[in-house]
């Protein structure tokens, strides 16, 4: 298991936020059995992209605790596989995300003290380990943060967490650079309420109820979402609150600013490329729902082009498979190595993934009613992974990365 000192714990207001961008489509189908699937999918979705770095034990659902037994051994291809990053290429008119050799990420450390985190919502304050986290999809945060030079932060006595068994008290920080046209539009396109005014950054959608406060601030082109949940103090409260954040606020306005990516371009997933690729190798797939927009840190990765994450399901057959294809551009291989090390399969089963380019793993493994099957592809810098629930050939998926792969849609 990896460790790492730069992960947050779950966000209940973002939960319901991104619950809703991801189920949208299971209202639609009538199908008990494939909504309980789907469901389960956006119940590790949702833990991977609010905590982070995902839950070091997640719940699959009520009746199913996740543990931490070792990882299966995995059959992995490495063909052409860079044992170092690529250099940096000059920016040509279809750009690929890439991290100009300036300024890297800011620390958590620069950002908030474990002092300040207990005074404020109890508890220890300490910054989390990555064993106390985990991640399910390479979509979601904190990998999509990492690979836009972003900072992901997570303080405080964090116990085991699953979907429904949050810990108090803790801090959670997500920071984004480059992410000022997209902050723009998404509040032009969903009028979030106005937050708290803060010297140095300007603040939407702030909220404090219930021991819970949270609120985005654009600092100098880069989204910040801040999250605190305290033990229960009557100490914490909206303007304890607003406080730590103007401390982070003023910090990080201070420091060096983290160079954004040049992002990829918006993939369209409804390009016939990859749907064409997808009904070649699974039968024939049709595009899904995956919501509508909000004003969300997530929303605005996804419309800048640092992350591409798209639903898709079989045509016509409400009891079919359904999968999610999510693409990451110019990955350090040294982060897709932290993903694969970070999540535990002890129930998986590794196909042959020797026909696909670059570092490849597949795993195929149970749930309550169906069956998951995910293929991690990293080639050429760009990370290509499909997620499916209920494919009844798990080779077949395989295939379908492959296909998904030499489509072009990738590019």
């Amino acid at each position: 298991m990896n460790d790492s000192n730069d992960l947050s714990p779950f966000d209940r207001e973002r939960v319901d936020a991104i619950k809703k961008m991801l189920i949208e489509h299971v209202a639609q189908r009538p199908d008990p059995k494939r909504s309980h699937r789907i469901t389960l999918f956006v119940s590790l979705i949702v833990t991977a992209v609010l905590i982070s770095t995902g839950g070091a034990a997640l719940a699959l659902t009520g009746r199913l605790p996740f543990v931490e037994p070792p990882a299966p051994s995995v059959t992995t291809s490495t063909a052409a596989a860079p044992s170092t990053p690529a250099p940096t290429p000059t920016p040509t008119s279809t750009p690929t995300a890439m991290v100009a050799a300036n300024s890297g990420p800011v620390s958590c450390d620069a950002l908030a003290t474990p002092d300040a985190v207990a005074a404020l919502v109890g508890g220890t304050g300490a910054l989390q380990p990555l064993r106390h986290l985990q991640a399910v999809t390479a979509g979601a945060p904190p990998w999509s943060i990492r690979n836009a030079n972003g900072t992901v932060c997570g303080w405080g006595g964090l116990a085991t967490l699953t979907v429904s068994n949050q810990s108090a008290p803790q801090v959670v920080l997500e920071v984004v650079p480059g992410l000022a046209d997209q902050w723009a539009a998404l509040a032009s396109a969903n009028n979030p309420p106005p937050g708290s005014p803060y010297d140095g950054g300007t603040s939407l959608a702030g909220s404090c109820s219930g021991g819970l406060c949270s609120t985005e601030v654009l600092v100098g082109g880069a989204w910040l979402h801040v999250q605190a949940q305290s033990d229960g103090r009557s100490s914490f409260t909206d303007q304890s609150f607003h406080d730590f954040v103007q401390g982070i606020v003023t910090r990080y306005a201070a420091l060096p600013a983290p160079t954004p990516v040049v992002p990829h371009a918006v993939r369209d997933c409804a390009d016939t490329r990859v749907l064409d690729a997808l009904s070649a190798g699974l039968g024939a797939a049709q595009r899904d729902t995956a919501g509508q927009s909000e004003f969300n840190l997530v929303r605005a990765q996804l419309a800048s082009g640092q992350v591409t994450m798209c639903p898709f399901a079989a045509k016509g057959d409400p009891h079919g498979w359904n999968l999610w294809v999510s693409v990451l551009d110019n990955v350090d291989p040294a982060l897709f190595a932290q993903f694969r090390q970070a999540n535990d399969h002890p129930d998986g089963t590794a196909l042959d993934v020797s026909g696909l380019p670059g570092t490849a793993t597949a795993i195929t493994e149970p749930t309550v009613d169906s069956t998951r099957t995910t293929v991690d592809v990293l080639t050429g810098g760009t990370w290509i992974q499909i997620s499916a629930y209920g494919v009844n050939d798990p080779k077949a998926l395989v295939a379908a990365a492959s296909k998904v792969i030499a489509s072009g849609w990738v590019g």
